[in-house]
């Protein structure tokens, strides 16, 4: 069936059904399966690299389908690994065919008793000591594994980390240093996930009672591997700052999508080094980050996102001077809040941007709620509808979603807002501010703001605007 396949051409709808009918198979006598496709790759060399990817595609499809523990030995998941590793490394990077064998290796890294092996495998692949990157897709597979399974992951950071800084200074190419901004990003993320996952594996077990004994394994090798949370945190704060300043290099690379990744990663890496670090390196590092975000406009959203995560290594820390650019960089998300994305007539970038601007206002909030509350009242006041939708669009955000840090500016969100109320029940405002402005009301009034002196003004508000009044357009 494999020597049939790869005489169709691709994209044909009967190489697709022989495809579908080897998965079948696959999954059901997945030993005899695995062991056939393993067999024809090696017997096969001279395969074109899209052929080699079809086979290995749909080792990934039994691969994802099987994932109970009885279903792959560990000897054969060994033989799989090594073939895909060797596949990764052999390929033209551009082509489907490494993609696939990364594919292969992720899946198999999802279960804990195969993580161990993929990271071993990937890291024969990637010596100590040198100052050549590795093969892209290593990186990119690294990558892939820290986003899937950050617990079987982080184990292995410190000696990946080790090797990565003595080759990031010497990456001079741009593909290259998207890939590596992208891993160091999701080696960061993994890190805050697995300490995430230490303080709830107890929970778990407890409150399932640990009953399957699948799952009471994977719930003790979480609880053997997860640290004390800060001493994890902790552990990585040296490597992380020497990684930080090549990374900041290529925030001018002439690639839009690497300086994008790059202020991403960045951002992850503020959450990572030292605090007395962040608060060096603000006067240069804000400047370039609000200069790249007005800039960049097809990735905006990454660098919203570091921005954003920039932000909750900041307002984190009382100590840190972030006062004095707080303005600025609320300046530079507010035009992304004027109005709510619709999913129907936006992209998902988009959606995403705009989510990730909410989510700055949030956590500026944290520490800043009475900067925020006067920032928005301020703006309500502009002549621009846009101005006003998006202050009232960040505000009832925020009453959603920050309640405990801005519960107590409940008289001075009501007395900032009676302008705009007694305005909207003299019929003086448009048609769309209106409406946000009953969906900022309903909201006021779901969080008890309506009890406080003023909170009538609420009241009267919507009852006038129950229907339109004549002549309003």
């Amino acid at each position: 069936m494999f020597d049939c396949a790869v005489t169709l051409s691709s994209g044909e709808e009967p190489r697709e059904n022989v495809a579908e009918s080897l998965s079948k198979i696959g999954i059901e006598q997945s030993t005899i399966f695995l062991s056939a496709a393993y067999t024809f790759l090696m017997q096969h060399s001279k395969l074109t690299g899209q052929n080699r990817a079809f086979v290995l595609s749909t080792v990934n499809r039994v691969l994802e389908h099987n994932q109970a523990p009885q279903d792959l030995d560990e000897q054969q998941a060994l033989l799989i690994i090594n073939l895909a590793t060797q596949e990764m490394t052999l390929s033209k990077e551009s082509d489907d065919w490494p993609q696939a064998a990364c594919n292969v290796l992720v899946t198999l890294a999802k279960r804990s008793q195969f993580v161990g092996h993929v990271m071993e495998a990937l890291l024969q692949k990637f010596p100590p000591g040198q100052t050549s990157s590795p093969h892209r897709y290593i990186i990119l597979t690294l990558a892939n594994v820290a986003e899937h399974n950050a617990i079987g992951f982080v184990p292995f950071l410190t000696d990946i980390l080790s090797r990565v800084i003595s080759v990031l200074p010497h990456i001079k190419t741009d593909i290259y240093r998207y890939a590596w901004a992208h891993a160091l990003r999701s080696f960061c993320e993994s890190v805050r996930e697995y300490i995430s996952a230490s303080t709830v594996t107890k929970t778990e077990c407890d409150d399932s009672g640990c009953n399957d004994d699948y799952a009471k394994n994977e719930r003790t090798t979480r609880s053997q591997t997860c640290g004390e949370p800060k001493i994890v945190q902790k552990n990585y704060v040296d490597q992380m700052e020497l990684a930080y300043e090549p990374v900041f290099s290529w925030l001018s690379a002439k690639d839009v999508k690497v300086r994008a990744e790059a202020a991403n990663c960045i951002g992850e890496l503020c959450l990572m080094i030292s605090p007395k670090r962040l608060v060096d390196e603000m006067r240069r590092l804000i400047p370039i980050l609000l200069n790249l975000h007005r800039k960049i406009n097809t990735d905006q959203h990454l660098v919203t996102q570091g921005l954003c995560r920039f932000l909750e290594s900041a307002c984190a820390d009382e100590n840190c001077p972030l006062d004095a650019y707080l303005e600025d960089i609320l300046n530079a998300l507010f035009p992304l809040v004027y109005s709510v994305v619709e999913q129907t007539v936006a992209s998902n970038i988009s959606m995403r941007n705009q989510s990730e601007a909410f989510r700055c206002f949030h956590v500026a909030a944290t520490r800043f709620a009475d900067k925020i509350v006067y920032y928005l009242l301020h703006k309500m006041q502009n002549v621009q509808d846009s101005s006003k939708l998006g202050a009232i669009n960040v505000l009832r955000h925020l009453l959603n979603s920050a309640g405990p840090y801005v519960e107590d500016k409940r008289s001075l969100v009501i007395l900032g807002l009676k302008p705009m109320l007694l305005a909207g029940s003299e019929g003086l405002l448009s048609i769309r501010v209106k409406k946000a402005m009953c969906q900022l009301c309903v909201a006021l009034a779901d969080h008890e703001y309506i009890d406080v002196e003023g909170g009538n003004n609420v009241i009267i508000f919507l009852v006038k605007n129950l229907i339109v009044q004549e002549g309003e357009t």
